[in-house]
């Protein structure tokens, strides 16, 4: 697919939730939010423990998006933790060659999703 049509996928308004413990305020929320014209919307919770936030996430129905020291050799665990993507940074960014290291990461997600 060329990487115009990819981005169009996601073109539009997203949108960021807030930090929220009341996970029915959070839902309430996140739907006036996509009615409202919303393409996208991206969960997070930085001051939510681990099971809260996969709790939200389940109860909104929203892929879970594993972000932080992702590298090929650990995208496995994310897989395995119940992560439906990988989200890098450094691991492609920082590496001197960019395309192989983004091939490798997502050509080994691509491994694991096949294996299943």
């Amino acid at each position: 697919m060329p990487r115009v049509a990819r981005a169009a996928r996601l073109s539009g308004l997203y949108a960021v939730t807030p930090d929220l413990a009341d996970t029915a305020d959070l839902v309430a929320r996140v739907e006036a939010a996509l009615e409202g014209g919303a393409g996208a919307i991206q969960y997070r919770n930085k001051s939510a423990d681990a099971a809260l936030r996969f709790r939200q996430a389940a109860t909104l129905g929203v892929p879970v998006v594993a972000i932080g020291g992702i590298t090929a050799d650990n995208a496995r665990e994310m897989e395995l933790a119940g992560a439906h993507a990988v989200a890098v940074i450094s691991a492609v960014f920082d590496a001197p060659d960019v395309e192989a290291a983004a091939r490798a990461i997502a050509g080994r997600w691509g491994q694991l999703r096949g294996a299943r």
